[in-house]
């Protein structure tokens, strides 16, 4: 994974906004910023900081707060991108003032919750199916199966623990039974992210 220029909590974004405004005022000049680009990213920066705050006093009773603080947040983001570039590109510009303003990248990107899957680990236990899965601070996983001759994948389960152990009867005691299944993470009771890849087993 790379390195990204901004944290992924909103406390130390805010943490590092704060340490580049009270460094910028004084660097600006210097780097040659134009007082209004300053002033410009500044204000972005402070109504910011302004939102979390007020995001934070008032949790409680105001959603309306926290969807202003992540419109700013993402504002507020694509600016500090664009001064960070602007103040790299600056003939003046060295490491130290980066690592003073706090430009330059030291987190690495954590994968956005559009694009995490399960990863599931199976195995046969009998007549039961294992399914062994990490929830990586979600609620669980939506568990989806097709087996014998069915043509279609279907809901099975909801699992907040892991393994899932598949107990049905086979649909043809008479035969070993193939059956696949796959998973979608599941945060505040809704399926969020990609879907796992598909994992088989065959049941004896």
């Amino acid at each position: 994974m790379r390195n990204d220029l901004i944290p992924t909590r909103y406390s130390n974004f805010i943490v590092k906004e704060r340490n580049f405004i009270e460094k910028f005022r004084d660097l600006a000049e210097t780097l040659g910023i134009r007082a209004e680009d300053m002033n410009n990213t500044i204000d972005i920066l402070e109504a910011h900081i302004d939102s979390y705050s007020n995001m934070i006093s008032k949790r409680a009773e105001s959603k309306a707060a926290t969807e202003d603080h992540i419109l700013k947040n993402k504002k507020a983001t694509k600016e500090f991108r664009r001064i960070a570039r602007l103040v790299s590109a600056s003939k003046n510009y060295n490491s130290a003032i980066g690592q003073d303003l706090g430009i330059i990248s030291t987190q690495k990107t954590e994968m956005s919750p559009e694009e995490e899957q399960p990863v599931l680990r199976i195995s046969a236990n009998g007549t039961t199916a294992d399914i062994k899965f990490t929830k990586h601070r979600k609620d669980g996983i939506v568990i989806f199966s097709k087996r014998g001759e069915e043509k279609e994948f279907s809901f099975l389960d909801n699992c907040a623990i892991s393994p899932f152990k598949d107990k049905r009867e086979k649909l043809d005691n008479m035969k070993p039974e193939n059956r696949e299944y796959y998973a979608v993470f599941l945060k505040n009771y809704k399926q969020t992210g990609k879907q796992s890849d598909i994992v088989k087993v065959t049941i004896p």
